[in-house]
């Protein structure tokens, strides 16, 4: 874990090597978690810095971050399928998440209710969202993911850089993911 003047320290030199328009990522498990203070900071004193995606999954954090940025010339995006929709309601612009490849739609639907300013909606979206989640999980790491990844349209992966034993999806597993997908109006081969 970095104390939050090494991440400081670490994220000021990777904004600084350009000038163009930076993100960053909010991770706990990549030993990210940027406190409210350390990204206000980094916004003042990076004029390039323009948002972050944030993955922590660390609500009361994502929050303290929106009361201390000015978020109308700051981008803030969650980052994490099981809470896009509580993040767009928060305050969010977007997300950006893994899930939005194979099931682009449920993400989409996600985000188009959250600017909309529509907690109905987006709550629906979520629950559709977090329904899929629920299976994905059940794999090792993202390996439900990337089997899903033939639903989106868009290409689909073949395994990850995990061990092989981590890309493994069993077929009731796949059954149950297909069987979701077609009742969300998949076509699934």
């Amino acid at each position: 874990r970095h104390t939050q003047e090494a991440l400081y320290d670490y994220a000021a030199e990777l904004i600084d090597y350009t000038k163009r328009p930076v993100y960053i990522y909010n991770c706990a498990q990549m030993g990210t978690l940027f406190a409210p203070d350390t990204l206000c900071r980094l916004v003042n004193e990076h004029p390039n810095l323009k948002g972050f995606k944030d993955a922590s999954v660390d609500i009361l954090n994502f929050i303290q971050c929106t009361l201390r940025v000015d978020p109308e010339n700051f981008d803030f995006l969650g980052g994490c399928d099981g809470l896009d929709g509580v993040m767009m309601l928060l305050g969010a612009v977007g997300c950006v998440s893994f899930m939005a490849v194979p099931f682009p739609k449920e993400m989409s639907d996600i985000v188009e209710a959250g600017l909309e300013g529509d907690r109905e909606k987006c709550i629906a979206a979520q629950h559709k969202v977090l329904r899929i989640r629920n299976l994905c999980k059940q794999a090792p790491f993202n390996a439900a993911w990337i089997y899903a990844m033939k639903y989106g349209g868009g290409p689909v992966g073949m395994h990850s850089r995990m061990p092989a034993d981590q890309d493994y999806v069993p077929d009731e597993l796949k059954k149950q993911l297909d069987d979701l997908a077609r009742e969300m109006g998949y076509d699934v081969q």
